[in-house]
């Protein structure tokens, strides 16, 4: 299904968030991502069982520089993006979730 550039900027503005929030529950934190996060996510993306259903294994810490680098900046420009996930009471990153945006098509995926 093809968007229209006006249906595609409607949903950009409709599903921007300035900035990203932090989510807190009883358990977890959902924040941004940090510069200071590259070390843990890279260990995480090398990690085949943690990236099965993912992006795939990545061997070089430059691409999850390239990543972070990516969702840092979509979270600049007010574009739904990852949030990083923390257990509470620690700074810890033990995952990710959120949306990956696809600018291809001017909208989100979960």
């Amino acid at each position: 299904m093809a968007f229209s550039d006006y249906e595609s900027q409607l949903a950009r503005d409709s599903c921007s968030l300035l900035p990203m929030p932090t989510l807190e529950t009883d358990r977890l934190i959902l924040r941004s991502f940090r510069k200071r996060d590259v070390d843990a996510m890279a260990q995480l993306f090398a990690n085949p069982d943690f990236m099965r259903f993912s992006l795939g294994v990545f061997t070089q810490r430059k691409q999850t520089v390239v990543f972070i680098e990516k969702v840092m900046g979509w979270d600049r420009a007010g574009i739904p993006s990852q949030f990083a996930v923390i257990p509470r009471g620690k700074d810890t990153i033990i995952g990710y979730c959120g949306f990956f945006y696809h600018p291809e098509h001017g909208i989100e995926d979960i």
